[in-house]
């Protein structure tokens, strides 16, 4: 944690030609596969790879969505975007968040760190909702999760086996894996293993999902299902496997 508050940029020369490639990517790929680039800066990048200007972390992901928004204004890919309930919500949770954050504990510095969480939600919320317009291109986008958890669950399953990070080498996460009561909490490129398991758990019902939706995707969403058990098992999180669990549950209701 203490990283994430140093005020020196950390952008490695790898981070670097990983930006240049997502950003590529961003212009480059159709509408239905936009979200990819995305995607895929969560499941590999550590939020350890910054610029720092002017006190402001502008890590790899943030400015990937700068990127994004570029692409949808040249584009025009907003039009027809209309505020839903479920919208507002979220929107209404967003501001909240920055709210409540401040008054827990008022300073500029909490400020600053809810202004960021609220710029990350919102504008990722507005990229997705431009991208993925029915629920056609929302089957593509999980696929494409399901293609980037078997890697992740693998390279998990290394950083298991070896107790050391690949993801180390981008620098933001250590080298060496965390301990608690003799079991490795993995975290892979997540900041730490909560996070890495809560991600796993939470992508398990999409699988799921992805399993009733399409016939010849099955093999894929097994895939998908698997691993993202595998990364929510090798993160040791309590928490998480209760929501693994949970989210299996919710499916035995899906009738009612």
């Amino acid at each position: 944690m203490e990283q994430a508050f140093n005020d020196s940029s950390n952008l490695t020369g790898l981070g670097a030609l990983f930006l240049a490639l997502t950003v590529t990517l961003m212009f480059a790929l159709p509408r239905r596969l936009a979200i990819l680039p995305i995607l895929a800066t969560v499941c590999y990048m550590p939020l350890g790879q910054r610029l720092v200007i002017a006190g402001l972390h502008f890590t790899i992901i943030r400015l990937l969505i700068v990127a994004g928004v570029a692409r949808v204004a040249c584009r025009g890919e907003a039009r027809g975007l209309s505020l839903n309930r479920i919208d507002k919500l979220f929107l209404w949770w967003a501001v909240l968040s920055v709210i409540l954050g401040l008054l827990s504990k008022p300073s500029p510095e909490i400020l600053v760190n809810r202004l960021g969480i609220f710029y990350n939600a919102i504008a990722i919320y507005f990229l997705v909702s431009c991208w993925v317009r029915d629920s056609k291109s929302f089957v593509v986008s999980v696929k494409l999760l399901a293609l980037l958890v078997i890697p992740l669950a693998v390279l998990m399953i290394v950083e298991k086996t070896t107790a050391r990070n690949v993801f180390s080498i981008f620098g933001g996460v250590p080298e060496f894996t965390d301990v608690r009561e003799g079991h490795l909490r993995c975290q892979a490129a997540f900041r730490h293993a909560i996070l890495a398991g809560t991600f796993g758990a939470t992508s398990l019902p999409l699988f799921i999902g992805l399993w009733f939706q399409e016939r010849r995707a099955r093999t894929l969403a097994l895939l998908g299902a698997v691993s993202a058990c595998t990364i929510a098992i090798a993160a040791c999180s309590g928490g998480a496997l209760v929501t693994m669990l949970l989210g299996v549950v919710g499916f035995g209701f899906w009738r009612l």
